[in-house]
């Protein structure tokens, strides 16, 4: 009698466990697991394993039902044109985003359904997609027969990202561990136009040197009106200042150095804020920062974070090399031209409805010309208050001069920004910014313009007289509020009282 019940305590803790472990790791994934395969053949055991079948089975019927219909929906909702549909439909055509406006918040992998067996016709497949851009980094892992299928996940993933956006809105960097020409040869025609960079694999530090000071750069020189990201920064502005940067390491599933690895988590850590994104594959290492993390297995089917263990992942068929290729050529070919158009004058000032919206208080920003198609901003703040422009005659420096003034009173309100102009050229350069006999139009930012003067000295002196006076007001003012500077003085008195201005 003793005996027996100590077998049957035994019994039914041996149940409990299996049951556990059942639950622990997900039927399907134990019913896989090559550890587990005995015990949960055990006739003796079958109770627990049919009670975890029947919940999984029951759990799961009620998702099907109307699951994959929902998952559907959301993709086609936040992942239009190349983020979301079949490469059929936009493999070799060039993208026209800008950055402005909603980016696609999901980018498409294949397809999931429960469990690992075989796929069953009657299983209603669903859309699987991974974050990318401003959302996420992204870690790829792959065991030895997996790897290929891994390669063609990026690189699938990588030309969407290319496909959508303008040619220019996102530069991609490669680095390989194993390979003095990289991974992913297929987007080698990206090169010509510097739209991809293959970095050598002995140089990763400088690598992630420069990432790191593009991090740097943006915090201080582009956030710097208190936006926390550049996404906050095109949504604010309707126009997003710098491109983004998709760093892709290939990795050989060994370990970084521990002070690449620690440089790496810097850089994952303020990253997506800058527009800087980390693809990592087979490199292992811990991310203190938004990442989802896909893993392909021998079969080529694959598990994602993003639906976890129990859904096995059917990663879309490798891109056929001819025509990932010809896309390749078709961006670059967009981006070289994009790249020799001629920009006007039109192109740099705000959109329609925003201009004069942008506040000086941490220092005065607007596009004064073109670098590869791209604007490129002047900025006058407190690390840079000044600038001297220099050049032969007829370089184009009364045209800067001219431009800067314009483009910085189509972002700026009078009360935010003053102009006192001085000409002691004999020309009449500045003239146009007041009033005339045929034209009564002026500048409201102008509060004084001194034409032709070189031989009125004493005027140009009163102004400067006027302007060091101006200073030593505004430092008795910042003193008062004990403030280290005027532009921290401004902030108050504009939270307070009303708005000040940049001279």
């Amino acid at each position: 009698m003793r005996a027996s019940a100590r077998d049957a305590v035994a019994r039914a803790h041996a149940e409990a466990m299996v049951e556990s472990w059942l639950r622990d790791l997900g039927f399907d994934a134990a019913v896989t697991d090559p550890g587990l395969r005995a015990v949960l053949g055990n006739p003796r055991l079958r109770g627990p394993v049919e009670r975890a079948r029947a919940d999984r089975t029951a759990a799961f019927r009620s998702w099907l039902a109307t699951g994959p219909d929902m998952l559907t929906d959301l993709l086609a909702a936040v992942a239009p044109d190349a983020a979301g549909r079949a490469p059929e439909h936009w493999l070799g055509q060039v993208g026209k985003a800008d950055g402005v406006g909603p980016v696609p918040e999901l980018w498409s992998i294949g397809t999931g359904r429960i469990g690992s067996g075989p796929v069953d016709p009657a299983e209603r497949a669903f859309p699987v997609a991974v974050p990318l851009l401003d959302e996420s980094h992204l870690q790829v892992s792959s065991t030895h027969d997996g790897r290929d299928r891994a390669e063609s996940l990026v690189e699938g993933l990588l030309l969407r990202v290319m496909t959508h956006f303008r040619p220019g809105m996102v530069q991609l960097h490669v680095w390989d561990v194993g390979q003095f020409t990289g991974a992913l040869p297929g987007l080698y025609p990206l090169t010509r136009t510097g739209l991809l960079t293959v970095h050598d694999p002995t140089r990763l530090p400088q690598l992630l040197d420069e990432l790191s000071d593009r991090i740097r750069r943006v915090h201080t020189r582009v956030l710097v009106d208190g936006h926390p990201s550049l996404r906050a920064l095109a949504e604010t502005t309707g126009a997003r200042p710098e491109p983004w940067l998709v760093a892709v390491l290939v990795g050989n599933r060994s370990a970084l150095k521990d002070e690449d690895h620690r440089q790496l988590q810097r850089v994952a850590r303020g990253g997506l804020a800058c527009g800087v994104q980390l693809v990592l594959l087979d490199v292992p290492m811990t991310i203190n920062a938004p990442v989802e993390t896909v893993h392909v297995r021998d079969d080529g089917t694959a598990v994602s974070s993003m639906t976890g263990r129990d859904v096995t992942v059917h990663l879309q068929p490798p891109l056929p090399a001819p025509d990932v290729a010809r896309a390749c050529h078709a961006i670059a070919d967009e981006h070289e031209r994009w790249r020799s158009r001629i920009g006007t004058f039109a192109d740099l000032l705000p959109p329609r409805g925003q201009w004069g919206q942008q506040q000086s208080v941490t220092g005065l920003h607007a596009p004064v010309g073109f670098a590869d198609g791209r604007p490129v901003e002047m900025t006058l703040a407190d690390g840079s208050p000044h600038a001297l422009v220099g050049g032969p005659s007829g370089s184009g420096k009364t045209n800067l001069l001219l431009t800067m003034i314009s483009s910085m009173a189509a972002q700026y309100d009078p009360d935010e920004l003053e102009f006192y102009l001085l000409d002691f050229k004999e020309g009449v350069s500045f003239a146009q910014f007041t009033p005339g006999r045929r034209d009564r139009t002026w500048l409201p930012h102008a509060r004084l313009v001194g034409v032709n003067i070189n031989t009125d000295r004493e005027f140009g002196l009163a102004l400067l007289q006027f302007l060091s006076d101006e200073m030593r007001r505004r430092a008795a003012a910042a003193k008062r509020v004990r403030s280290p500077s005027w532009r921290s003085c401004a902030a108050r008195r504009r939270r307070s009282a009303g708005r000040g201005s940049s001279r």
